[in-house]
């Protein structure tokens, strides 16, 4: 990082249920980080089983923009990140911060994510989102607010992806673009399944006037279902 450090950074101890193959997130641990450009953490008496470290800074720290949260092995998603194999005393196992590569611009993404399928859903709060531009660099990261609204300011112009963090999710990438004609992409929509983050659908029901029911009945080989669209 050069001579540039985190003041602070929170580290967080994550582990596998290896019954239930869910993540659960249990210990973490906030250090200050000086001169040396690093900082010594330690969890103490963790049971043996597989594990995952992630450190981040603390939303205070000066160059908290500066530096996406980071999983040990130099990872920024859970599903990609080294699982640590803990049956004895471990250590080394040292996170390096991946550096934003955000070199700033004019352009602007933003956007909303809701708990469910669609926009009458409530939004999620606190949801981590991450743009990455086409050669897949981490360019900003953010946290949606209490309304699910996230955004992304002063980026380059260009085509992005955006990925929704949260363990035990998959991220399902989402396209974004800004350029001279379209400087602001306002419309970014993403949901919350029970196993996966990715693009809003469209709500079906905007499109339909009526469905009809299926015949014949009972169903010999073929159904069939009348659906009457509304003019767009």
């Amino acid at each position: 990082m050069g001579d540039q450090y985190p003041d602070e950074v929170t580290v967080y101890l994550v582990t596998l249920d290896i019954y239930t193959q869910f993540l659960y997130a249990i210990d973490s641990v906030t250090l200050t980080v000086g001169a040396s450009d690093s900082a010594f953490y330690q969890f103490d008496e963790v049971p043996t089983g597989f594990y995952l470290t992630k450190a981040a800074l603390v939303e205070s720290s000066q160059y908290y923009d500066d530096y996406i949260p980071t999983y040990y092995g130099e990872k920024i998603f859970w599903a990609r990140a080294n699982f640590i194999p803990l049956f004895t005393d471990r250590e080394e196992i040292d996170i390096q911060l991946i550096e934003a590569e955000n070199p700033g611009g004019p352009g602007f993404i933003s956007g909303n994510i809701f708990e469910g399928a669609g926009k009458n859903d409530p939004g999620a709060e606190d949801v981590q989102l991450i743009l990455l531009d086409e050669e897949a660099n981490a360019i900003a990261y953010t946290f949606s607010d209490e309304n699910g609204y996230f955004e992304f300011d002063n980026i380059p112009y260009g085509n992005y992806t955006v990925y929704g963090e949260s363990i035990n999710k998959e991220a399902d990438p989402v396209p974004a673009a800004v350029d001279e004609n379209n400087p602001q992409a306002t419309d970014v929509g993403m949901e919350i399944q029970e196993s996966l983050i990715t693009g809003l659908r469209e709500d079906i029901d905007q499109y339909l006037t009526s469905i009809g029911e299926v015949y014949p009945n009972p169903v010999t080989g073929v159904a069939r279902l009348e659906v009457e669209l509304r003019n767009t």
